[in-house]
């Protein structure tokens, strides 16, 4: 199955996540949704140094925008230094508006 087709959740080593990178060789959690042309990243914890770097290049080779949704801790700093756009959007399957911080290709 090829990812501009698939719309839902994403799970780690399966042929969608191995398209973008998303094996449990690099990640040992993550969740994460393709949602038309963006890819949601809710959580995610790498294995080394540099995994979520590659993932975001290799989303962004593929032509979709990166959204991560209410970042804590570290993704927080993280999404800051990477350039990564603030607003907040009303997410429709909680009922509730959420912190969202995105970067397009």
């Amino acid at each position: 199955m090829k990812i501009n087709s698939y719309e839902g959740i994403i799970d780690l080593d399966t042929d969608i996540a191995k398209e973008l990178g998303f094996t449990s060789d690099k990640f040992n959690i993550g969740y994460l949704w393709k949602k038309g042309d963006a890819i949601w990243i809710s959580l995610i914890a790498s294995l080394a140094a540099g995994n979520f770097s590659k993932i975001m290049k290799r989303i962004h080779e593929l032509g979709f925008t990166i959204v991560v949704p209410s970042p804590l801790g570290n993704m927080r700093e993280i999404v800051r230094a990477k350039g990564f756009i603030h607003s907040a959007e009303f997410v429709e399957d909680i009922g509730e508006t959420v912190d969202v911080w995105t970067l397009a290709p």
